[in-house]
């Protein structure tokens, strides 16, 4: 039990060392490369993260592997994993056990394992413009299928639907110490249980996007979003009362649905931290082809310049505007040199799932009028609300019999 106390006082003040470099670095006018906060008072009824003792040779210690599928842990006795553990050789440094909200627990350890030999790859870059509903490169549109999508849905309806009926009964009093209801504790462990399904899945699809993409080039550039204050709350004060807060409180749900900081998170690893920082500003008004910036350029989704006709999806034209950004910021001798275009395979004329994630081909990037087929060529349609546009413009491309693409002459 000492040695479980000793880590907690241990990583308190690790934490405060992190958080008392970041003001130092902040205060020198520096930009630290991850910020810390201060440290705070864990929220009651929070997740507990109890700490384990482990060896490095895996003989001893309150956590150890017997074979690759089965672990110790003390006061628990033996647990058989899912699947089986692969580094049983490797040298152990950590564990910790987390009690899940809904009853639940898993434990997490990590330990050393020895750096590969480094591939040799071509460098390549390419731009993530991370929107409400997708995230687009300059030539793709990435999406959740409707079905995944509903399945979320349909468990974030049950969870709500659970929390509801736990607030009608007797809640625990903390000041009073005394304990909820049985039936509130169901309810709970209810709603705790769809919530971590939601969550799960929305890592699971945030993870097979960041394979995709980090497959498909050696650096990454990525608009600095300040996601903390885009999700505030505008319901303002008593005196000061908001104006549209239901509406603000459904798109900081749709921005805090999408991930963006989990996505910024995977790619940093995924791509050995070859991550461009660009402004977000304006990135969607200009025109990636001549330059040209105007509000009047995008219409939604349709982005046509002003000035010489350009027109493509506009997403993927923020994403070309974030492209090069990270290029010019990227400006590093050689490297930078040898950067070409992002290298994604190329599906064209056809839909490609990606286990769960969809992925659709963008190739309109014809000027004004050069398009083969499809009524009208005043201006290129922005994909419909599946990710897809197809020549016809039939607005169901998943049933169009043509199922082709939109290309220049």
């Amino acid at each position: 039990m000492s040695q479980v106390t000793r880590q907690i006082l241990y990583d308190l003040g690790r934490h405060y060392d992190q958080y008392v470099e970041t003001e130092r670095l902040k205060a020198a006018g520096l930009e630290p490369k991850v910020e810390f906060g201060e440290p705070h008072v864990k929220k009651h009824g929070s997740h507990i993260s109890i700490p384990l003792t482990i060896t490095h040779d895996n003989t001893t210690g309150q956590a150890r592997f017997t074979d690759t599928r089965t672990i110790r842990i003390a006061k628990m006795g033996e647990i058989k994993l899912s699947r089986e553990f692969p580094v049983l050789n490797y040298r152990y440094k950590t564990a910790q056990r987390f009690q899940l909200p809904d009853g639940g627990w898993r434990i997490t350890i990590s330990c050393n394992i020895p750096d590969e030999e480094p591939v040799v790859t071509e460098p390549t870059i390419i731009g993530i413009d991370r929107n409400v509903g997708n995230v687009t490169t300059p030539d793709w549109v990435i999406i959740i299928p409707e079905k995944v999508a509903r399945r979320m849905n349909n468990a974030e309806k049950t969870a709500s639907k659970a929390q509801k009926i736990a607030s009608y009964r007797q809640k625990p009093e903390h000041t009073n110490r005394k304990p909820g209801s049985r039936r509130w504790a169901k309810a709970a462990k209810r709603a705790a249980k769809n919530k971590r399904k939601v969550a799960n899945m929305r890592k699971t699809i945030t993870h097979k996007i960041s394979r995709i993409i980090s497959n498909s080039a050696t650096h990454a550039a990525l608009e600095k979003l300040p996601i903390q204050n885009m999700v505030q709350s505008a319901k303002g004060t008593e005196e000061e009362p908001g104006k549209n807060v239901a509406q603000k409180s459904g798109l900081n749900k749709a921005i805090l649905e999408q991930c963006w900081r989990l996505l910024a998170a995977l790619l940093e690893y995924k791509l050995a931290g070859e991550i461009v920082w660009v402004a977000a500003a304006y990135t969607s008004q200009r025109c990636c082809s001549c330059g040209y910036m105007h509000e009047d350029n995008r219409d939604g989704r349709k982005f046509l310049c002003r000035k010489c006709g350009y027109t493509y999806h506009a997403d993927c034209n923020a994403g070309s505007n974030i492209e090069d950004m990270g290029l010019k910021k990227l400006g590093r001798g050689a490297i930078h040199d040898q950067l070409k275009l992002r290298n994604l395979p190329d599906y064209t004329g056809s839909t490609h799932c990606t286990r769960g994630v969809w992925t659709w081909r963008v190739l309109a990037l014809a000027p004004l009028g050069s398009v083969k087929h499809g009524p009208g060529n005043e201006m290129l349609h922005a994909l419909s609300s599946s990710g897809m546009m197809c020549n016809c413009r039939c607005g169901n491309p998943r049933a169009c019999s043509r199922n082709r693409w939109s290309q220049a002459s």
